[in-house]
């Protein structure tokens, strides 16, 4: 499947295959096969100030944290971490959050991630 109709495919079926060599390599529903694969939510904070970026490392729940000038972008566990994202705005303190962005992973997400 090109990964083109994956917004459509996780709209529409109740349950989704991956098939690899003729294997079927993961079944479920868009929900099980996410929290299967721990794929996180994106989060991008795009920001003005300083920010201790270890501390972010160090969140509870905080899966990976790559940073540029003025924008962090981070993934957050979605199962268990209630909190988390709380954790990490308070972390901002002083500086300024210009844009923040919170993204569920999707379908295309979970087939790259099988795919490796």
């Amino acid at each position: 499947m090109s990964t083109h109709y994956m917004p459509e495919a996780e709209q529409l079926c109740d349950r989704i295959a991956f098939l690899r060599k003729g294997q079927i390599t993961a079944l479920g529903t868009p929900m099980e096969l996410k929290n299967h694969l721990a794929l996180g939510e994106k989060v991008t904070v795009i920001y003005q100030g300083s920010v201790d970026l270890r501390a972010l490392e160090k969140v509870r729940g905080v899966m990976k944290v790559s940073s540029s000038p003025r924008k962090v972008e981070l993934v957050l566990d979605r199962v268990g971490q209630a909190g988390s994202l709380d954790k990490v705005i308070k972390i901002f303190g002083q500086a300024e959050i210009l844009d923040l962005m919170v993204e569920e992973p999707d379908m295309e997400d979970v087939f790259l991630e099988l795919a490796r």
